[in-house]
């Protein structure tokens, strides 16, 4: 069972000891490999997870797959993993990295919904709109969803901005049905 508190915290540990050595971007960009890698290998996920399988082996198989070019700090973080029986946690360990990283440099990530399909130059748009009105740099991920008819819903940091058709169809609708008629 993963626990997303559990794994911030082993992503803030990994961040700060990659900001410590200055190696930040390198650092990040080999966990979402070697996370990656974890999510894609049924066979890996069963040997790192299998309980019949000593940590110290396991280690070293992890010590002979990925020293010739693991950093120090990828190395602890997957023997810290192995130690503590959390090697299950790495893929979400790994979206909190990148969480707690962004999060330090003042970047929001955010959905934008619209009704047809939008280019990366509009996108880039609305989020700066938006990112100046919360004061934080915002990165939006862009889905497409037909039911709003129009206009866009943006959802960064837990806030909704809906500006869609359909949101103003259903206020009216709303608004129609409180109105008292005499």
């Amino acid at each position: 069972m993963v626990d997303r508190t559990v794994a911030r915290r082993y992503a803030e540990a990994f961040v700060n000891a990659l900001e410590g050595s200055n190696r930040l971007a390198v650092g990040l960009e080999e966990l979402d490999q070697v996370a990656g890698m974890y999510g894609q290998s049924k066979e890996l996920q069963r040997f790192l997870g299998s309980p019949e399988i000593g940590p110290e082996d396991k280690e070293r198989v992890l010590d002979r797959a990925l020293a010739a070019g693991a950093a120090p700090e990828m190395m602890g973080l997957l023997r810290l993993l192995l130690k503590k029986d959390r090697v299950e946690n790495l893929p979400v360990v790994n979206e909190a990295a990148k969480a707690v990283s962004e999060a330090r440099q003042g970047v929001v990530r955010g959905q934008v919904a619209t009704a047809h399909a939008i280019s990366s130059a509009e996108t880039e748009r609305l989020a700066q709109a938006v990112g100046k009105a919360i004061g934080k740099r915002v990165i939006l991920d862009r889905q497409v969803d037909p039911s709003l008819i129009g206009g866009v819903r943006v959802t960064v940091g837990g806030t909704l901005l809906d500006g869609s058709v359909r949101a103003q169809l259903e206020n009216v609708r709303k608004q129609l049905k409180a109105a008292k008629v005499n």
